[in-house]
């Protein structure tokens, strides 16, 4: 007669624990051998607890129990091929999905950093070289600060169809050259730091060594602008070109609109 082994003495044995072994058994996965009709106990068989071992590696690759019980219920060579290529697939995808999260954490790791680096040096102008940008302009529609935010927020969606796209690039405003050389500071466009093909309002910020101070405060004053300039100024630097703000902090990023980073930069020479 084949010996027959208590749930307790399966899972001692195999590391599946009581309550797991009771679910296989309803899931019509793996169902005792025998069950006690006076007290219900279930008795398993060692031929079962090789079953068991397949269902434990099999789960240990991240199978559904799903394929599982179809893989138990067909054991054909054939079907059980098809199952796994099908998960290979469907693994692929996800790697991929992981691939590209670990890629925006990595970006917003970057970010984060930049943050804590920039709250530290709040209006100490500095100078740093940076590559070429590309992006693309959005003209203002409003003199109205909620109106051309939010003009802004769908043009960005309806040109890249990504919501997330300003949380993948540098955006901020421009003032223009010739606007900054007639002491005019008006806030004029939008810029987003993302190249599209085949669009006609693309915009350049030029490699080269650029003035930049940190600020907090939104919007940003042009008081604070003022005396960037006039730092440059005082350290015998000219100017090139707009002056780029770029937002940094904002809602579910700083406390408040007073604590809103940003940083203001311009070519120089």
């Amino acid at each position: 007669m084949e010996k027959l082994f208590t749930i307790s003495e399966i899972s001692k044995i195999s590391g599946v624990s009581a309550h797991t072994l009771r679910y296989y058994d309803k899931a019509n996965i793996l169902k005792p051998k025998k069950r006690d009709e006076n007290n219900g106990y279930r008795y398993y068989t060692s031929g079962q607890l090789g079953v068991l071992e397949i269902i434990v590696h099999l789960r240990s690759l991240e199978f559904p129990l799903e394929f599982i019980k179809e893989h138990l219920d067909k054991l054909d060579y054939n079907y059980t091929l098809g199952l796994i290529e099908k998960r290979i697939s469907e693994n692929k995808i996800e790697i991929e999905k992981l691939m590209e999260i670990e890629k925006n954490l990595k970006i917003q790791k970057k970010y984060f950093t930049g943050l804590l680096k920039a709250d530290k040096i709040v209006n100490k102008p500095f100078l740093e070289d940076y590559d070429e940008m590309k992006g693309i302009l959005v003209e203002k529609i409003s003199e109205k600060e909620e109106e051309n935010r939010m003009y802004f927020f769908n043009k960005i969606n309806e040109i890249f169809g990504d919501r997330n796209s300003r949380r993948k690039a540098s955006v901020g405003l421009i003032i223009n050259k010739n606007n900054l050389e007639n002491r005019n500071l008006k806030k004029d466009k939008f810029v987003i730091f993302r190249e599209k093909k085949s669009y006609e309002n693309t915009y350049i910020l030029e490699k080269g060594r650029y003035a930049c101070v940190y600020g907090k405060g939104a919007p940003i004053k042009e008081e604070s602008i003022k005396l960037f300039l006039k730092w440059i100024e005082d350290n015998n630097y000219e100017t090139i070109g707009d002056i780029f703000l770029e937002f940094m902090g904002g809602p579910g990023i700083s406390k408040n609109r007073e604590s809103f980073l940003h940083m203001t930069r311009i070519k120089i020479k």
